[in-house]
């Protein structure tokens, strides 16, 4: 529809339409420009909760898999960033550092693609993640 999706209690942006990744390089920029040493990209993955069957997303940049999706932004992120001296950082969801399959596929979170485009990668991990 062109607004944000809804999984559960969280709103949601497409992260494979151009606009709302155009919108926020266009913020980057902006700070990166004045000065900053660092941005940090948090949440730039898909949702995990709520009814992901309703969810659509653009693939503006052609049909990809997620984690194809995330990398894709993350590459057009570095290339500007990087081009002002500023480091480039993100935020992972914490259990995408153990590699499972499942995990990668949801989020669009691959490790060894993201890497590729930033200079630190920070898991955040929480309790929730841990089997008792």
């Amino acid at each position: 529809t062109g607004k944000p999706w809804r999984g559960g209690r969280e709103l949601w942006f497409d992260p494979t339409n151009k606009k709302v990744q155009d919108y926020n390089l266009i913020i980057a920029e902006e700070i990166a420009d004045m000065g900053v040493d660092e941005i940090q990209f948090d949440y730039i993955r898909f949702p995990t909760t709520g009814d992901l069957n309703d969810a659509k997303f653009a693939y503006s940049f052609g049909n990809m898999k997620n984690e194809e999706a995330i990398a894709h932004f993350l590459e057009r992120a570095y290339k500007k960033i990087s081009s002002k001296n500023t480091l480039l950082s993100i935020d992972i969801f914490g259990v995408i550092a153990w590699g499972k399959n499942i995990d990668i596929i949801k989020t669009g979170q691959k490790i060894e693609l993201l890497s590729k485009h930033c200079d630190i990668i920070s898991p955040m991990l929480y309790p929730s993640h841990f089997d008792y």
